[in-house]
């Protein structure tokens, strides 16, 4: 059985541009995750700006707002717009392990503090009708911090749990801990979502070998890295893959262009685009440095041409 895959949500990177080109290049996707709405109950986007992210890469697979907030209130009220809008589910951010974000008692902190938690989860599901599922970690400070959540969480009916098996104060160092994702596994009520160092279809294989019942995986730094990742896994074939690569990452430079300037000024944020794709050449670092000095989208097109030209891209 083929898995259902899921794009990231990863900040300033999987917006709506990318979104939407994304799947005129690259099949396999079945759902992304917006990079979150951070809301409080003095600040919620306006209906048009939640109805555009929606909007950007529907109907080719199905979008979910994510959501970062320790306001019941305002969580609600997101609900509440999004479900007008005609989603059906939201997700609430518990894993964003930066420091900007923890030090306000979002994110991840949401973790070490379970009394709390528990109380925003008990106004929310006492008010809510739309679906609910949540991104989390193993903890923030220690790996025993979901596990001790998780009696908590099982109260509630979320439609999944997606777990990252690391602490947040490890943000994405070292290996995941597949031990303490199977042990979780056996104590949660709810789907899970695998997520966390999925970069080639081997290490979704390894993945299934160790966890038969995988049904579900979140990808992000790995499709950024190999955007074939998720057609890979699900054997879709994909013509001239290199070429298709190579299209849609010159084309993300234009279309990035547009919305910061109207294609006049180098676009913001390919460069980091760039530094996980570089990662799927075995000249990584040559190729990094070929792009990061650039400013201007003439030499960028013409450095990715030579790169293609020049460099073997890693489809596998």
């Amino acid at each position: 059985m083929l898995p259902k895959i899921s794009l990231a949500p990863l900040q300033g990177l999987t917006n709506m541009t990318y979104r939407k080109l994304f799947p005129q290049y690259f099949p396999g996707i079945d759902r992304v995750y917006t990079p979150y709405f951070s809301i409080n109950a003095h600040t919620m986007p306006r209906k048009k700006k939640i109805r555009e992210s929606l909007e950007a890469g529907s109907p080719h697979f199905e979008v979910v707002p994510q959501v970062l907030t320790d306001s019941a209130d305002a969580f609600v009220a997101f609900c509440g717009l999004a479900r007008e809008l005609g989603t059906t589910m939201v997700n609430l951010n518990m894993g964003c392990p930066y420091p900007i974000v923890t030090k306000k008692g979002k994110g991840a902190a949401m973790l070490a503090h379970p009394e709390k938690t528990a109380g925003f989860f008990e106004e929310v599901f006492s008010r809510l009708q739309t679906e609910v599922s949540i991104k989390v970690r193993l903890g923030l400070n220690n790996d025993n911090e979901l596990q001790n959540l998780m009696p908590v969480l099982n109260r509630y009916p979320f439609k999944e749990i997606i777990i990252h098996p690391r602490t947040g104060n490890n943000y994405y160092q070292g290996q995941p801990d597949l031990d303490s994702y199977g042990r979780l596994k056996t104590q949660t009520a709810h789907p899970v979502v695998y997520n966390g160092d999925i970069f080639a279809a081997s290490d979704y294989h390894t993945l299934k070998q160790a966890f038969p019942d995988t049904r579900h995986i979140m990808a992000g730094r790995g499709l950024l890295r190999n955007p074939l990742l998720a057609a890979n896994i699900k054997g879709i074939a994909v013509e001239r893959p290199e070429e298709t690569v190579k299209s849609f990452i010159q084309e993300l430079a234009k279309a990035l262009s547009r919305d910061r300037s109207g294609g006049r000024r180098f676009p913001q944020g390919i460069k980091e685009h760039w530094w996980h794709l570089s990662h799927s050449f075995p000249e990584s670092g040559t190729v990094f440095d070929t792009i990061k000095v650039i400013n201007d989208l003439q030499t960028y097109h013409a450095a990715v041409e030579h790169i293609f030209e020049n460099h073997e891209f890693l489809v596998g």
